[in-house]
């Protein structure tokens, strides 16, 4: 995929190392984070556990640079995102959760939002299937599940379009890889990098790397 840098709107050059089989929490962080977002995200967790995937937020790094630059790049670098809104937070706040989901969705990553209270949605996410809290757990392992289907549809695709389009279907294949974190996909992904004619050597050998660093 290509990716824009938030701040120049240039086409984004730097590396970015990936979080395979990872999601990406979006809700209020800090001290005074109420008891009812505690309670849903520990549910979320717990999920997220149990079928292995690491769960990141923007607490997970620290980079002393630009804020915006380290979500941007945390984004990029994994397959899922929950976010968790709840009634009562500050409208700062839930602009900065709705900003991050719709930067997730325009880049093709799985989303989904949970609603925790009686909270209005902003009008843009009107749309947007959301969860409520009863029988959570439940409803968020039916996205998780979700989630792994589409990277099999995902592989399908890659393969269907690799000869017609390999940039298209590396794209396809990055989504299966990073979803599932799959060697055989990553073994593709790697192949289609290699053997493409879209890219020089050089970017060739930056792409390899980073996948065999992941």
């Amino acid at each position: 995929m290509i990716a824009y840098d938030p701040i120049s709107g240039n086409v984004w050059s730097d590396a970015i190392s990936y979080n395979p089989h990872s999601c990406f929490i979006m809700t209020q962080l800090g001290q005074k984070v109420p008891p009812s977002i505690k309670e849903v995200r520990d549910v979320v967790e717990k999920c997220l556990e149990r079928k292995h995937f690491k769960v990141i937020d923007a607490g997970s790094s620290t980079t002393g640079r630009d804020f915006l630059v380290k979500i941007w790049r945390l984004i990029l670098s994994v397959p899922l995102g929950i976010a968790i809104v709840c009634e009562g937070m500050k409208p700062s706040t839930l602009e900065n959760i709705y900003f991050e989901l719709g930067v997730m969705q325009a880049l093709g990553k799985e989303t989904v939002l949970v609603k925790v209270g009686n909270i209005e949605c902003a009008t843009d996410l009107i749309r947007t299937e959301y969860i409520e809290a009863p029988d959570l757990g439940a409803k968020i392992n039916k996205f998780l599940t979700t989630c792994i289907t589409q990277a099999k549809q995902y592989q399908d695709l890659s393969t269907e379009t690799k000869d017609k389009n390999p940039l298209v279907a590396l794209d396809y294949m990055e989504r299966a890889f990073l979803i599932t974190n799959n060697p055989s996909y990553k073994k593709v992904l790697l192949q289609t990098v290699l053997s493409s004619s879209y890219y020089d050597k050089i970017v060739q050998n930056e792409i390899a790397g980073l996948l065999l660093k992941t």
